[in-house]
């Protein structure tokens, strides 16, 4: 008999306690949204500084030897239909130059290797996927020395 009051106390404390279902109704969970702000500030940020705080002699960043960065990193795009550019992005940022020359001398034969051929059955193709690193560096060398043509 003790037991028994014992678990009949319990159970009203459980419920006088427990949470209403009206309550429950104001507290929904928002789905997580990445902007292309937060896109650029969590993930792109760090390799558009690595290249800015380049100093010639460095090694250049390893992310620039990977032709499949775009694909490799698809967790990170806004929608999965709808492919982006990490790369082009990163190299949209870009603005020191010595960087971007030493890209374009390197005789690297990963910078000039392009994701030609990548498939997925998600999506066509990945934007700027026929251009290889050492081409992104170039026509960003080109919009930089050049802006007057670019403005």
């Amino acid at each position: 008999m003790k037991l028994l009051c014992t678990l009949v106390c319990i159970l009203i404390v459980l419920t006088a306690y427990s949470q209403k279902s009206k309550d429950s109704l104001k507290y929904k969970p928002n789905p997580v949204t990445l902007t292309m702000e937060d896109l650029t500030k969590r993930f792109i940020q760090p390799y558009i500084d690595s290249l800015n705080n380049y100093t010639a002699g460095d090694f250049l960043p390893k992310f620039l030897l990977e032709p499949s960065f775009d694909a490799d990193h698809f967790a990170y795009w806004p929608a999965n239909h709808r492919p982006i550019s990490f790369r082009y992005l990163i190299f949209s940022k870009v603005t020191n130059l010595s960087i971007l020359k030493e890209i374009l001398v390197s005789q690297e034969g990963k910078l000039k290797e392009k994701l030609e051929g990548y498939k997925s059955e998600y999506f066509e193709k990945i934007p700027f996927q026929e251009f290889s690193n050492c081409e992104l560096a170039s026509y960003r060398f080109d919009q930089l020395t050049n802006e007057k043509y670019y403005k």
